[in-house]
């Protein structure tokens, strides 16, 4: 394990709290960094992160993250901030910054306890912007879902802009 750039976690926290508004986003952008630019520390790894560097998972969670995108706007979709939703939204967000520093000689388990924080403070605040831009005489609830959608697809393209090659090692 190597000490790592302050910018390498930075960026994989920014995508681990993406799962706090899509939980399929962090992962998602992981995976598709990792699928271009694979790690050989992950290749040779026993952890489950190795898989994020195949281009079927990648495109998977695409596909998975799309889905979530249409799901969020029904009327039966449960609130994020529900024990389950706030599970997987946590679960999320670990496994995306555990595989990126792991990626990077780091340390996985500062990954998981970090991005799973970073998703965890990132749902509620999410939680709580959808609700000003959808109080009455405001944002329809569908159109809230979809600026959401559209700021957290810009934040996910901007880090892996902005870092892209540079993130994997």
């Amino acid at each position: 394990m190597t000490k790592l750039p302050d910018y390498l976690l930075f960026k994989s926290l920014a995508l681990a709290s993406l799962c706090g508004s899509r939980s399929f986003a962090g992962v998602t952008s992981a995976a598709y960094l990792l699928s271009r630019n694979p790690s050989k520390t992950l290749q040779c790894s026993h952890l489950p992160f190795k898989y994020l560097q195949q281009p079927v998972v990648a495109n998977t969670l695409a596909v998975l993250a799309i889905g979530e995108l249409i799901g969020d706007k029904m009327p039966f979709t449960p609130n994020r901030t529900e024990l389950l939703s706030l599970t997987g939204r946590a679960a999320g967000g670990a496994f995306t910054s555990a595989a990126l520093l792991k990626a990077n000689r780091g340390n996985a388990v500062t990954g998981l306890i970090l991005g799973g924080a970073c998703a965890l403070a990132s749902t509620f605040a999410s939680f709580y912007f959808r609700k000003i831009i959808t109080k009455p005489g405001r944002l329809s609830n569908a159109a809230g879902g979809l600026l959401e959608d559209l700021l957290v697809l810009a934040a996910g393209a901007a880090v892996i802009c902005k870092f892209g090659d540079g993130m994997i090692k």
